[in-house]
């Protein structure tokens, strides 16, 4: 999808915190003029969002009960409302920050103007939160002398949590790029719980989820702590990539039957997908159409350490390396052959 951010017309700035710990919101009473800092924030936003990845609005039942998706609606209805809605935006993202990681923050809703999807101008919304706060030196002349302070503030990557929603495919939830920095830390409130948004089941995403669960794969079975599940692995990964390369579609089942040799090994990896493919609410046996661009993450890393024993450590940095274990009955223990030229 090509996008392009438009400029910034109106901002309204409120802060909220983390509800539990009492914190508060503070809401706006008008919009806010930016004077001189309208080319940071317009820079800002700009470098911050991603759009390989886009989602929509969803909800239980119907999209028309997400509360963030009524708001916005009445934005794009009507900018003059803006300011209250906004409010509207901040209270209910105070109620959902419940979370004992939720730090407070500034909270801007901005509305942009002449932006671009595919070629056809629309309006959108941003919303982000800024957490994070970085200490900078300032440096002034005074009586002829320089002099030095400690500050704090946000530069152009704070941004922490952020979205924003154009004003295309509204029946079908808008069409949203969204940024979530410490999901980990807070479980995911801001996509799941205040946004209510998944992402559009695009090549793209298709691809990327199907290449993080094989790593996922590898990386658990390299685990098991033996050399040959190591060995086995940047195998799986390198066959693997050339069989996404050479195809436009593939489905997990062909992709088993293509990359491991031995039954039980496809069956160990279905096993593996299926399960994490359920966490995800995905289906496992739908056709992945391949984005190319995509498939080079899948390599194995270029250099590996594979430890042998106790006493053995050898560096490998060419993965199509031909390496060999095996036991020795006679003399009790494991060998490993390397072959070189």
């Amino acid at each position: 999808m090509n996008i392009k951010i438009g400029n910034i017309q109106n901002v309204v700035l409120q802060r909220t915190g983390n509800k539990n710990k009492g914190d508060g919101v503070t809401f706006a009473n008008e919009e806010i003029s930016l004077g001189d800092t309208a080319s940071f924030l317009q820079q800002m936003i700009e470098e911050s969002f991603d759009f390989k990845i886009i989602q929509h609005f969803t909800y239980i039942s119907s999209v028309e009960l997400n509360p963030l998706y009524t708001f916005v609606t009445k934005i794009f209805n009507d900018t003059t409302s803006l300011v209250k809605q906004a409010n509207n935006i901040a209270a209910y993202l105070y109620d959902q920050s419940i979370h004992p990681n939720i730090q407070s923050g500034e909270f801007y809703v901005v509305y942009l103007e002449s932006c671009q999807i595919n070629n056809k101008e629309t309006s959108a919304i941003a919303m982000f939160k800024t957490e994070t706060k970085e200490s900078y030196l300032t440096v002034s002349l005074v009586n002829e002398h320089l002099t030095i302070h400690r500050a704090t503030g946000i530069s152009n990557d704070s941004i922490d949590k952020g979205c924003i929603i154009f004003n295309v495919e509204k029946e079908d939830g808008f069409r949203l790029a969204v940024i979530d920095k410490k999901s980990n830390r807070d479980a995911h409130y801001w996509t799941d719980n205040f946004l209510h948004s998944v992402a559009i089941n695009n090549s793209y995403y298709q691809t990327n989820q199907f290449i993080d669960t094989c790593k996922a794969y590898a990386k658990s079975e390299v685990k098991k702590g033996n050399l040959q599940s190591e060995l086995d692995m940047a195998s799986f990964l390198i066959k693997g990539k050339e069989l996404l390369l050479s195809t436009p579609q593939t489905d997990v089942n062909s992709f088993a039957a293509c990359v491991f040799e031995e039954a039980e090994a496809q069956s160990s990896f279905l096993s593996f997908y299926k399960a994490q493919t359920e966490k995800m609410g995905l289906n496992s046996n739908e056709v992945i159409t391949i984005d190319v661009a995509s498939v080079d993450k899948l390599s194995p890393p270029s250099r590996r350490k594979l430890k042998l024993g106790h006493s053995f450590e050898v560096i490998v940095k060419d993965n199509n390396t031909t390496i060999e274990q095996g036991y020795d009955p006679e003399v009790g223990m494991n060998f490993c052959k390397l072959y070189y030229s």
